[in-house]
């Protein structure tokens, strides 16, 4: 199940899922989603830390946020390395 916190969100999982040819779309609604994507841009090419002890959620959040073109680092725990 997949929940949506806006109409525009809602918009853009529909049309994503449907397989909507969104060129097809009226023109607000292209502009709402074109508007969602542009939203995200400033994510790309930042560096994000995800820190968590069971691998499979390392991967699934990894996998989303490579989506928004961003540098990701890893680790499965918190603890630092002693230099001695």
């Amino acid at each position: 199940m997949c929940w949506v916190h806006s109409l525009e969100r809602l918009l853009d999982q529909t049309t994503v899922y449907l397989h909507r040819d969104a060129s097809r779309l009226p023109q607000e609604q292209r502009g709402t989603l074109e508007n969602i994507y542009l939203s995200n841009r400033w994510l790309a090419g930042r560096k994000v830390l995800v820190v968590d002890d069971d691998i499979r959620n390392i991967f699934a959040l990894s996998t989303v946020l490579e989506d928004y073109d961003m540098r990701i680092l890893t680790a499965k725990t918190g603890a630092t390395r002693s230099g001695s």
